[in-house]
């Protein structure tokens, strides 16, 4: 650790209390909105015929403000990486673990464990230092595994001997364009499945699918 040190901050995101300041609610709403609610507690909703668009749309805004407080958090951490003067030559990676409905095929929060897409595309921004000056979007499909083994290869010093995500990120091919046609993918990078009990589903560059039941499969 003293040759390659490693600074891990674990949140608990949108899982946490959304205590987010209530101004930046505010912000989310136009003239004519209801006022977002003050509760702190994250989201839970089922919806159904009953239920109040203007509670769905106060929730989305409570949300909204949660992730522009973690916008902020992480401003927070490149300054401070900026004066420590090491902002250049670190490899910063933010990751989330699930999404976070809001609305989307009936329930607001994560009670609802059907693997729905929205649950499933998460948030990987990575900041390869001096590797990369200009930030460049990468719509490659990514499984944890492939986080692992950037982060073991930019350690070792072998980032060019893989093909992650991560390390594509540090190529010339990737800063000349904003995204690759999907049959220039590594393979790797062009299937994704996850299962849950009796579900499975299933991604690909052209489409996505869900199945229930899919024990067979």
């Amino acid at each position: 650790l003293d040759e390659f040190p490693i600074l891990w901050i674990h949140s608990r995101g949108l899982n946490g209390a959304w205590d987010a300041p209530y101004e930046y609610r505010r912000v989310m709403c136009d003239e004519g909105d209801p006022e977002p609610p003050f509760e702190t507690t994250p989201a839970q909703l089922t919806l159904n015929e009953e239920t109040d668009p203007d509670e769905v749309f106060g929730l989305a805004c409570s949300m909204g403000a949660q992730s522009m407080a973690l916008d902020d958090a992480w401003s927070i951490i490149e300054e401070i990486l900026e004066q420590l003067g090491i902002a250049d030559d670190c490899l910063q990676i933010l990751a989330g673990i699930q999404g976070y409905p809001i609305g989307e095929h009936g329930f607001v929060g994560n009670g609802n464990e059907t693997l729905y897409a929205e649950t499933l595309h998460l948030p990987l921004l990575v900041r390869p230092g001096n590797q990369m000056n200009v930030g460049v979007r990468v719509p490659f499909m990514v499984q944890p595994n492939s986080l692992l083994s950037s982060i073991a290869g930019w350690l070792d010093g072998h980032r060019e001997s893989t093909t992650t995500a991560i390390d594509l990120v540090c190529t010339d091919l990737v800063k000349e364009t904003e995204s690759l046609p999907a049959e220039h993918w590594p393979v790797k990078n062009q299937l994704a499945y996850s299962c849950y009990q009796d579900q499975v589903h299933v991604a690909v560059p052209a489409w996505s699918s869900r199945w229930s039941n899919a024990t067979a499969l």
